[in-house]
């Protein structure tokens, strides 16, 4: 069930919104080619991973996710992290489980199950940078989870 508090609808000015779903997918996608060897190989990779993974997940489990959870959970920083590592891995969890009832002894299995927990890490990165761009409001201390606000069992004591 859903607390009375956390029912009331979380609705940024557009153009934080905006700015939140243009760059935080870019954090992965940054992260992503971090490791290139060379500043032109970091902005090929950069481009793929922009063009091929951060946008296209942005758009299809990201949008529906920001439109489901305005109305229930409001934003803090461990929700918005965490629905933004989930939008990053759902992907890939799905190549990964579409190979898997292919091929369920696969040796490659592993190695696709570490990339997936990296996708969730740089999704959650992205998630918290959307989380500051969207809903953050300077002045405030950030919001870091549901206890955070004084509804939750830690401020009951």
């Amino acid at each position: 069930m859903v607390a009375e508090d956390a029912r009331t609808e979380f609705e940024p000015e557009g153009w934080r919104l905006f700015l939140a779903f243009l760059i935080a997918p870019l954090v992965g996608a940054a992260a992503a080619s971090a490791k290139a060897d060379s500043w032109q190989t970091f902005r090929e990779l950069f481009s793929l991973f922009a063009i091929v993974g951060a946008y296209p997940a942005t758009i299809l489990f990201g949008l529906p996710a920001y439109f489901i959870l305005k109305r229930r959970v409001r934003p803090s920083l461990i929700a918005t992290g965490l629905v933004g590592g989930v939008i990053a891995m759902a992907p890939w969890s799905i190549i990964t489980l579409l190979a898997a009832l292919r091929s369920p002894f696969s040796s490659i299995l592993l190695l696709q199950l570490v990339f997936i927990a990296k996708c969730f890490c740089v999704g959650f990165a992205g998630g918290a940078v959307f989380y500051f761009i969207a809903a953050w409001q300077p002045g405030r201390m950030p919001e870091v989870c549901m206890s955070c606000r004084g509804g939750g069992p830690a401020s009951q004591s």
